[in-house]
């Protein structure tokens, strides 16, 4: 899918961001900005994507956007203007006959826009009650005619289960036609497809395509999956530290960025035909808003004296195109530069004793007198320093498997093993020592993360529980060490989950994890919160954790080329069984189960061309 040049942007705009600055305030009231004068204007029936690295402040542009008072949030100046009704400076009575009716979120923590103690049908139903007129019986039949667009089979007894009972992936979907249900003026979507599976995000993205086909709704398009901003936006709009650094059609920034910035995010994207680990951009994002200098200049190649005497401006180097670089005038970037990736070598280690051991494991779910059967007799063995990564559709059980394995969710039937000693169905019957050695990374991190405790007290809670020889006195400094190695800003450690933006959170789930010195990792969808630069600063962590301490590491991955660069081996799950298991090389080029031969068709379709060499079609992606 490619991205269309047209004339979209001669159309008067809908919405107008102006100036716009935003800060967090903490408990002493100091406020920190997040976004410092952000200009952006949208049109009727345009998409605008927006990417950037975690704690860029997308997240927050997007609840700026639609004028929601976040605990903490402040806004410092700029307006929010939709057909020239101020947003910010509305009633929340105003806002909310604008929510949901003209103006639709979806937040990029899904479970945060389900109520986790209601059916799904009549959180379904509230909307079309709120905003139209229809009769109960058309609400039902809107309602499982959009629910079909985003691929979910429904009927009676999926509109009775609550939103816990469904997959992440499925949560993401039936929060995707809630909002696209009212068809809205302006729709705001924060990482709405980061839970899907390769196979259903085509398909949903196609939905959301045609459902926006012939109506006059303006898109904004938050993804840290640069293929998928490309075959889905007219306009790109690149942030770092708070500001915009880059924007321009889709086509262009994609096939020839202007500011280095862009190009080395373009470099960290994996590739489902290359299984050289990707190497992520140097340095880290300052933990401030620069106003005195260039922002990205500590971690420019490009850097010269004048990027570091004052702070570029956003300026035009096209028609609609512009970019924040002093240096964007007279320098053409090279792709080639950035596409150059030192290649981790990856070890087959199942020659070596085996860690783990599942035998015909099954589970199951109860839902009213109905029976869903999860995992289906699944049977595999990982082996010490092995790194096994799980692929499948949303809803195939691969979460459901990693909950087993941790204790969380006994299996109804099938044995498991650890270093050759049975490993109990519940976690609260295992010993201490398994409890550190086997250590899971949810998800969703905003629901693992507690969120009255702040980064210090979560990562101190595993170091007091699992390292006793770590005196309490160092135990902070601890901590510090464990957010510099996931690339976070020890200033972070006095923050609550609440301000910290997804990836963040992801992140801090990791260090969690690592303060035990487990023996197995856990990872479910650690990555399909980060953007791809710290995606690939975490798939090297991940693969360096595990070659210097030969710990194993069962990934559950939706992305089948972060599959490939970090797998030793791959598992293909379809409806709770294995279908297919082999190296990773053997299954990417030699795939012999029809089911995975469909996905790899599914990646491959979103992008047909691989190589840098020549740079990308028009609106694809390498």
């Amino acid at each position: 899918m490619k991205p269309v040049e047209s004339n979209k942007t001669m159309t008067p705009p809908i919405l107008r961001v102006h100036n716009l600055s935003v800060g967090y305030s903490s408990a002493s009231n100091k406020v920190t900005p997040v976004l410092h004068s952000v200009s952006l204007e949208v049109a009727p029936q345009s998409i605008v994507g927006i990417v950037g690295e975690s704690g860029c402040g997308k997240s927050t542009f997007a609840l700026a956007t639609v004028g929601w008072r976040a605990p903490k949030l402040v806004y410092l100046g700029g307006k929010v203007d939709v057909d020239g009704f101020n947003l910010l400076a509305a009633k929340p009575s105003v806002l909310r006959r604008y929510w949901g009716g003209r103006l639709a979120y979806v937040p990029q923590e899904v479970s945060t826009a389900l109520n986790p103690s209601r059916r799904l049908g009549a959180q379904l139903d509230e909307p079309l009650i709120l905003h139209t007129r229809m009769s109960r019986a058309t609400r039902k039949r809107w309602i499982l005619d959009f629910l079909a667009k985003v691929h979910i089979e429904a009927d009676d007894n999926l509109l009775s289960r609550y939103p816990f009972e469904l997959s992440g992936g499925q949560q993401q979907r039936v929060a995707l036609a809630m909002v696209m249900m009212c068809e809205p003026d302006i729709l705001v979507l924060d990482e709405p497809t980061a839970g899907i599976d390769a196979t259903t995000r085509v398909d949903v993205i196609a939905a959301l395509r045609e459902s926006l086909r012939g109506k006059k709704t303006a898109v904004i398009y938050i993804s840290h999956d640069l293929t998928e901003i490309a075959s889905i936006a007219d306009q790109v709009v690149v942030m770092y530290a708070g500001e915009i650094v880059e924007r321009g059609p889709a086509f262009s920034v994609f096939a020839s960025p202007r500011h280095p910035y862009s190009a080395a995010l373009l470099a960290s994207t994996p590739s489902v035909r290359d299984a050289r680990m990707v190497q992520g951009i140097p340095g880290r994002p300052p933990g401030r808003i620069i106003t005195d200098r260039c922002s990205f200049a500590e971690r420019c190649s490009f850097v010269r004296n004048a990027c570091i005497e004052g702070s570029p401006s956003l300026l035009p180097v096209a028609p609609d195109y512009e970019v924040r670089c002093v240096r964007a005038s007279e320098i053409e970037i090279d792709l080639r530069r950035f596409c150059e990736r030192q290649g981790l070598q990856q070890h087959i280690r199942s020659e070596n004793p085996p860690l783990l051991e599942l035998s015909g494991l099954n589970c199951v779910y109860r839902s009213g007198g109905t029976v869903i059967h999860a995992v289906k007799d699944v049977s595999l063995v990982v082996g010490r320093g092995e790194k096994l990564s799980i692929v499948g559709e949303s809803g195939s059980g691969k979460s459901t498997l990693l909950h087993a394995i941790a204790g969380l969710h006994p299996p109804s039937g099938g044995t498991m093993f650890f270093q050759g000693r049975r490993l109990p169905g519940w976690s609260r019957q295992r010993h201490v020592d398994q409890h550190r050695l086997v250590q899971l990374v949810f998800q969703n991190p905003g629901r693992s993360l507690n969120p009255r405790h702040t980064v210090a007290r979560i990562l101190e809670s595993p170091i007091r529980l699992f390292r006793p020889d770590i005196p309490r006195a160092d135990r902070y400094l601890t901590a510090s060490a464990l957010l510099e190695k996931v690339q976070l800003s020890p200033t972070l450690l006095g923050r609550f989950p609440y301000q910290l933006s997804g990836g963040e959170k992801q992140r801090v789930a990791l260090a969690r994890a690592f303060a035990a010195n487990p023996k197995i990792l856990l990872l479910d969808e650690v990555v399909s919160a980060l953007d791809v630069s710290v995606q690939a600063a975490m798939l090297q962590l991940v693969h360096s954790y595990s070659f210097e301490t030969g710990a194993s590491v069962l990934f559950v991955t939706h992305d089948l080329a972060v599959a490939r660069v970090i797998s030793d081996r791959i598992a293909v799950l379809q409806k709770g069984q294995i279908c297919e298991m082999a190296d990773a090389e053997t299954l990417f080029l030699r795939p012999t189960h029809p089911y995975t031969i469909t996905l790899l068709n599914s990646v491959l379709s979103r992008n047909s061309r691989e190589g840098c060499q020549d740079g990308p079609k028009r609106g694809e992606l390498t």
